[in-house]
């Protein structure tokens, strides 16, 4: 069973294929020995491959390169010469402490849609003309200046270009129009030992509260203009649970209109499932529609709930920390319950297959019960089916398959057990 997700990108690469079905990628950025890398899983193997900027700019050909969104991570360090670091106290009081370190690390990212069949090179610089001491001189406020720190993408590629405007609306609100809200914040204070960390939470929350509804606004307006194109249907599926809810309605209509390219890909499918799980939450009482995927062997999953008296469906992932750590417990009630009917199914929200593989390695769970989709995480179908947003997360049901209850804790399960 093959699987290939990339999820950091940028590095040399040798070169196995006819270099005219190679994609590249080029960039600007004002960072010296800035390190660019990426990370690709496949055939159950995790390489990482890194390059650097150099007289800032940077060049990478890539192979067997499918369709998708990446995730480009540049990174560099540059010399900490005040040391000092200002915040507000448990008490209230701003307190100045001196930090001993020699280099201070920044790091930015961007998204990127790339399609090799529209279109073979894709170009990456800033949008605005900034300098390396705008770069080196980066603090938590200047972060939020997107107007002149977002990243662009320059390609041919049809999917590439929608891709960039609905990104450069979301970047936009995140950094911008947030600067916008912190600056009148802090201005119009009169506090006289002020800082910014006074105030950039609350900017936080007042722009989603004033500017979030016309953000989506927006997005649904340059959707509606390609209804043909796979990325109006990613957009959908990038929007949260309670957003889409609101506006279900629109959404359900923007779907219904899609069609060609945009009803053919997988992304129309998984809007579809994440909109359906919206407007039938998961009940207590109701029928669980079984998990879908593979066993950790490649085969069928061999499960049937009359078989247990009661089953743990438990959504997890091997990057999710919370989740192993609440293994062990969940592994003392199996032991202490299996005879008497008790069982766990794991369902995983993991992209590899080989560190799904190895996580019930080293957490020691033989006596589960495993199945994957090995999707994209929370775009997987899994997750989408049942309206998941976050992880762990479990659903108990009894020997027909109906819902006993959801999010249920180690400790309260075993109260249970012992009960029934």
């Amino acid at each position: 069973m093959k699987r290939i997700f990339l999820l950091l990108f940028l590095s040399q690469i040798l070169a196995c294929t006819s270099p005219d079905s190679r994609v590249t990628i080029t960039g600007e950025f004002p960072a010296e020995n800035a390190e660019v890398w990426l990370t690709v899983e496949q055939d159950d193997e995790t390489s990482r491959y890194t390059t650097y900027i150099k007289d800032g700019k940077f060049q990478i050909k890539i192979d067997s390169v499918e369709k998708g969104v990446y995730n480009i991570i540049i990174g560099w360090a540059r010399p900490f010469d005040k040391r000092y670091f200002t915040y507000r106290d448990k008490k209230g009081a701003v307190t100045r402490v001196y930090k001993p370190q020699v280099l201070k690390y920044h790091s930015i990212n961007k998204k990127l849609y790339i399609n090799p069949a529209q279109s073979l090179t894709y170009h990456i610089s800033t949008e605005k003309d900034i300098n390396k001491e705008f770069i080196d001189n980066l603090d938590s406020v200047s972060y939020m200046k997107t107007n002149l720190l977002r990243l662009r993408t320059a390609s041919d590629a049809e999917d590439t270009q929608l891709f960039e405007r609905l990104d450069s609306a979301k970047e936009y609100f995140t950094g911008y129009t947030r600067y916008l809200i912190f600056d009148s914040l802090y201005n119009s204070s009169k506090r006289k030992d002020k800082i910014d960390d006074d105030f950039i939470g609350q900017a936080i929350k007042l722009n989603i509260r004033e500017n979030y509804p016309t953000l989506l606004k927006t997005r649904r307006e340059i959707i509606k203009n390609h209804l043909d194109n796979p990325i109006a249907a990613w957009d959908i599926l990038d929007i949260g649970n309670d957003q889409l809810l609101a506006e279900i309605d629109e959404y359900e209509k923007l779907l219904e209109q899609m069609k060609d390219r945009a009803k053919e890909s997988p992304y129309y499918k998984q809007a579809i499932l994440k909109l359906s799980a919206l407007k039938r939450p998961l009940v207590s009482g109701e029928t669980l529609a079984f998990p879908t995927g593979y066993a950790p062997d490649g085969g069928e999953v061999n499960f049937t709930p009359a078989f247990h008296r009661y089953t743990l469906v438990e959504f997890w992932a091997s990057w999710c920390a919370p989740c192993r750590v609440q293994n062990p417990d969940w592994n003392e009630l199996l032991y202490h319950y299996k005879d008497k009917g008790f069982q766990i199914l794991g369902v995983s929200l993991d992209v590899s297959e080989a560190n799904w593989r190895k996580a019930i390695e080293s957490d020691h769970l033989d006596d589960w019960i495993h199945i994957s989709d090995l999707g994209d995480g929370f775009r997987g179908s899994n997750a989408l089916r049942y309206g998941i947003q976050a992880i762990p997360f479990n659903i108990l049901i009894d020997q027909q398959g109906r819902i006993v209850t959801q999010n249920i804790r180690p400790a309260e399960l075993g109260k249970f057990l012992e009960k029934n």
